[in-house]
């Protein structure tokens, strides 16, 4: 349980650090044309995919080696 407040804690750490930095970034994606914007959502999308994928595996090997 240590570990996954541990992980919880580093994350919202990154989450704050992330949010920091937004509006330095924000302003370039507003110059962006729209394509380069709907290419852009368009990997984040696959991105957000890839990564809750490979969450659902870290999930199901952490029951693994609980069990």
């Amino acid at each position: 349980m240590r570990k996954a407040k541990s992980i919880s804690k580093k994350s919202n750490g990154l989450k704050r650090r992330a949010k920091k930095l937004l509006p330095q970034k924000g302003k370039d994606i507003q110059k962006m044309p729209t394509e380069h914007g709907e290419k852009l959502v368009h990997e984040l999308q696959v991105h957000q995919i890839e990564l809750e994928m490979q969450n659902e595996e870290l999930r199901k090997a952490q029951e693994v080696s609980h069990s």
